[in-house]
């Protein structure tokens, strides 16, 4: 497997395998850095990057390309995510001339001949790259979606290298993604309450 992305997660401690004479912990995915809460119009391309890989989700899940059960290993995931790094590698191909986008119904090709398609790396889906950006834009500012992106086409999360391709230059989803997250870490508190006078119902709030 050539990419970081296409690799099955590190072992760690947050899960535990069945085992018989010693106790053994499964492995879990590999640990991501925290967001930046920057300017977003002021921070740089590798802040961007973390951001909006944030919205993105990758788990034993994800990289199995599992659409059920919960983040955590499972029996299958090692066969599944091979099969799925195989098919991303050598059988997942833009699609051919004249092919159109299952959202938009265009074709992304470009009169030059320029691809603008993008192949979602946990179910293979080919959409066209504004659409995947659109549409993830839209689930950022969705005050009531929570948790990853999904696929345009499907009910998959996206992992995060999808997310970064989303979002990664879209400077207002990112301020929005940030806010978000913020809000949402701010309401896990058990003591926080919501200021009434901000318009976000969550970011000014006091204690």
């Amino acid at each position: 497997m050539s990419s970081y992305e296409d690799k099955e997660p590190k072992n760690g401690s947050s899960s535990s395998l069945s085992s018989s004479s010693s106790s053994s912990s499964s492995p879990s995915p590999p640990s991501r850095p925290s967001p930046s809460f920057a300017n977003t119009t002021n921070t740089s391309s590798s802040q961007a990057r973390i951001i909006a890989s944030k919205a993105g989700h990758d788990s034993w899940k994800t990289w199995a390309g599992r659409s059920t059960g919960t983040d955590e290993f499972e029996v299958m995931d090692l066969a599944l995510g091979f099969k799925r790094s195989f098919n991303k590698r050598f059988l997942w191909k833009e699609p051919g001339s004249g092919a159109t986008c299952p959202v938009c119904f265009s074709d992304p090709t470009d009169a030059d001949g320029a691809s603008g398609w993008h192949i979602t790396s946990s179910c293979g889906h080919a959409v066209c790259l504004s659409c995947l950006q659109g549409y993830s834009a839209s689930l950022v500012a969705d005050r009531n979606h929570h948790g990853p992106l999904k696929c345009p086409v499907c009910a998959l999360p996206m992992r995060e290298s999808d997310a970064i391709a989303a979002l990664e230059g879209n400077a207002e989803a990112l301020r929005l993604l940030d806010d978000k997250m913020r809000d949402e870490l701010l309401r896990a508190c058990p003591q926080y309450r919501s200021c009434p006078n901000c318009s976000s119902g969550g970011g000014g709030g006091g204690v």
